[in-house]
């Protein structure tokens, strides 16, 4: 079972979807630390993101920008 196509593109689906989460939760503890509450606009496009090399860039770009207006996805 485990040497299946179906069953590893599974797994390798759950492990994408995954990694797109923990990037999505960590961009937005790093704005609600900074600024407080995010907004709920701001949480929805971060959680509609699907490209995790987009969520590693707004995390790297989240801890220098000045205001959470300036978070580009």
């Amino acid at each position: 079972m485990k040497e299946s196509s179906t069953y590893q593109a599974i797994l390798a689906e759950g492990e994408i979807k995954g990694e797109l989460k923990a990037r999505q939760s960590t961009l937005l503890d790093i704005l609600r630390d900074r600024f407080g509450d995010v907004p709920a606009e701001v949480e929805s496009r971060i959680r509609a993101v699907t490209e995790a090399a987009r969520l590693q860039h707004a995390i790297l770009r989240a801890i220098r920008i000045s205001s959470i207006d300036d978070l580009e996805l």
